[in-house]
C-alpha cells in the first residue's frame, strides 16, 4: 500500500537527499605498537584528561599493561607502561578514588591467580598511575567493568572469574578503600568470560550480563544486590554487545560463541529477560563484539571480530534488530577485540582492534571512520503494539526540488491504517501512551497498510531547499496503539 501526493503548504524543504545509507566507510588500518605482548583488552578512556580519547591496552603475556596516548588526531605513537604483578586479560576502568581522574582496575592472569590491582590516575603526572589498592578475587579474574552498582555515588568493582569464584562485587567505601569480596548468587561454579555493566530493566541501576557457556543477566535490587540469576541465551561466550538494536528503549543483547562464525541477537524484554529474535552469520569465526552507531543514522551497528583472516566485519543496523549485508575491513595479524571512539575529533567513531601479531610486536590498530555524513536519523521513541512488534519507519529518495521523497513502513498493525505526522520541529510530546515526536505541523491521511503491516508514502517535495534545515516525520497507528521510531531528515 502506497500514499502519492504534494504537499499543500511547504512544511518541507528538500535538497538533493541520498537514501538512508546501509554501509559505512572506514580508512585503511593504521598500526601502532604495543610494548607489552598478546593483548586481550582494549579501554578507551580520557586517561590524562586533556580532551582526547587514549587507549589502555591489557596484556596476557607479560606484566607490561600499556597505555596509548592520542595526540589529539588519532596519533598513538606515544606511550607509558604500567608494570603489574602479573599479565592481565581485562582492563576495568572507573573513578574510584573520587577525584575526577579516571583509574584502572587489572587482574591476575597467571594460572591459578587471584589478584586485581587498582591504579589510581594521577593528577600530577598522568603518566604515572599509582597503585593503590590489591584485592583477592577468585581464580583467573578476567572481566573487570567499574560502575556504582550501589548509588552511593562511588564507583564500584565487579570482577568476573573464569576458572572458580564466578562473579565478585567489591563495594567502594570510599576514596577507592574497598570492602571485602562478594560473590553474586548461583555463579561459584561459572567459568566466566565476558561482562558488562548496563541497565538493561530501565530502573536506573547498573544490572550485571555476563557470559559464561551462554548469556546471564543478574538485574541489581537497586542497593548493589543481585538475587536473581536469568538465563537469557544459550549462545554467548567470546563476545557480547549491549545496545537497543531495534529502538524500542530497552537494551539488546548480541552474543557469539566459541568457534563459532554465529551471532544471535536477544530482544530484552525490559525486566532482565529476552529472546531470541535472529542472527547473523560471519565469514570466520567471531571472537569477539562491539555496538556502535558507525554511519550516523542513530542506529546501533554490530562489529564482529575475524582472528583470522584479521578483519572487523561489520554489520549496519536495520532498526528492528536485524542488520545489512557484512562488510569486512582489514586489520593487523590475530585481531582479539575491537572498541570504539572519536580518535581524531571529526565528531565519528572510529574503530580500535587490539592485535596478537604472532612472532612480531603485538600492535593496535586504528580504522578512522570516512563515512558521509547520513541525512536520515532514526529517533527511536517508537510505541510497541499490542501484537509485541515495534512499527520501523525509514526514509529514501535521490531527489531535487520538485522531486519525491518515500518513507517505508515495516511492522505495523496488518490489515490496519497508519497516519503520517510530519513537523518542522521536534517537540516529543507526551501523547496516547507513548511519544510524539514531531510538532504536528502536517498529519496525511490514514494509508491502509497490507497483510504484513507494510505501507509507504510518496511525497511531492516543495521547491524551496534550504540547505541545513530539517523535517521529522513518525508513523501511528490510527487505533493509537502503536506508532513507530521518529526520524529525521536534515538536508546538507
Amino acid at each position: 500500500m502506497a500514499y502519492a501526493g504534494t504537499m499543500p503548504i511547504p512544511l518541507l524543504f528538500f535538497a538533493l537527499v541520498p537514501a538512508q545509507s546501509t554501509g559505512v566507510s572506514l580508512a585503511p588500518h593504521v598500526d601502532w605498537p604495543l610494548t607489552g605482548s598478546q593483548p586481550q583488552e582494549v579501554a578507551v578512556v580520557d586517561f590524562d584528561r586533556d580532551g582526547d580519547l587514549d587507549l589502555v591496552v591489557s596484556s596476557s603475556g607479560d606484566p607490561d599493561q600499556t597505555l596509548k596516548w592520542n595526540d589529539g588526531t588519532g596519533v598513538f605513537d606515544d606511550e607509558e607502561s604500567i608494570i603489574t604483578a602479573f599479565p592481565s586479560w581485562g582492563v576495568g576502568v572507573g573513578d574510584f578514588d573520587g577525584n575526577g581522574w579516571p583509574d584502572l582496575a587489572f587482574g591476575d592472569g597467571w594460572y591459578g591467580g587471584s589478584d586485581v590491582e587498582v591504579w589510581f590516575g594521577n593528577p600530577a603526572d598522568p603518566a604515572r598511575p599509582v597503585l593503590g589498592a590489591v584485592l583477592a578475587a577468585g581464580s583467573f579474574p578476567i572481566a573487570l567493568r567499574g560502575g556504582d552498582v550501589d548509588g552511593d555515588g562511588d564507583d564500584d568493582l565487579v570482577v568476573a572469574n573464569d576458572v572458580s569464584g564466578g562473579v565478585m562485587l567489591f563495594r567502594n567505601l570510599g576514596g577507592g578503600v574497598f570492602g571485602t569480596a562478594e560473590q553474586l548468587p548461583s555463579t561459584a561454579s561459572m567459568a566466566c568470560r565476558k561482562l558488562e555493566l548496563a541497565d538493561v530493566d530501565g530502573d536506573g541501576d547498573l544490572d550485571v550480563v555476563l557470559t559464561a557457556y551462554g548469556l546471564w543477566v543478574f538485574p541489581n535490587d537497586g542497593t548493589g544486590h543481585f538475587p536473581v540469576r536469568n538465563h537469557v541465551g544459550a549462545s554467548g561466550h567470546v563476545g557480547l554487545a549491549v545496545a537497543d538494536f531495534d529502538q524500542d528503549g530497552i537494551l539488546d543483547f548480541a552474543t557469539s560463541a566459541l568457534y563459532s562464525n554465529v551471532v544471535d541477537v536477544i530482544r530484552g524484554d525490559g525486566a532482565g529477560g529476552g529472546r531470541l529474535i535472529g542472527s547473523v552469520a560471519f565469514s570466520a569465526d567471531v571472537t569477539g563484539l562491539h555496538a556502535a552507531d558507525l554511519n550516523g543514522d542513530g542506529l546501533a551497528d554490530l562489529v564482529g571480530v575475524l582472528s583470522w583472516p584479521g578483519q572487523v566485519a561489520v554489520v549496519t543496523g536495520h532498526g528492528d534488530g536485524t542488520f545489512h549485508t557484512a562488510q569486512t575491513f582489514a586489520t593487523d595479524v590475530a585481531p582479539q577485540v575491537v572498541a570504539s571512539g572519536d580518535f581524531d575529533g571529526d565528531g565519528d567513531p572510529d574503530l580500535v582492534t587490539a592485535n596478537r601479531v604472532h612472532g612480531a610486536d603485538a600492535t593496535v590498530s586504528v580504522l578512522d571512520d570516512v563515512s558521509p555524513p547520513e541525512a536520515w536519523r532514526h529517533l527511536g521513541l517508537g510505541l510497541e503494539g499490542p501484537s509485541g512488534d515495534l512499527p520501523l519507519l525509514r526514509g529514501s529518495g535521490a531527489t531535487q526540488p520538485g522531486g519525491s521523497v518515500r518513507l517505508d513502513l515495516e511492522h505495523g498493525a496488518a490489515g490496519g491504517n497508519a497516519v503520517l505526522v510530519v513537523g518542522r520541529a521536534r517537540r516529543d510530546l507526551p501523547f496516547s501512551g507513548g511519544v510524539l515526536v514531531p510538532r504536528p505541523d502536517f498529519v496525511l491521511p490514514p494509508l491502509p497498510l497490507d497483510a504484513q503491516g507494510a505501507g509507504a508514502w510518496n511525497l511531492t517535495v516543495p521547491p524551496t531547499t534550504p540547505v541545513g534545515s530539517s523535517a521529522w516525520f513518525q508513523a501511528w497507528m490510527d487505533t493509537r496503539d502503536a506508532a513507530s521510531n521518529g526520524l529525521r531528515l536534515t538536508i546538507g
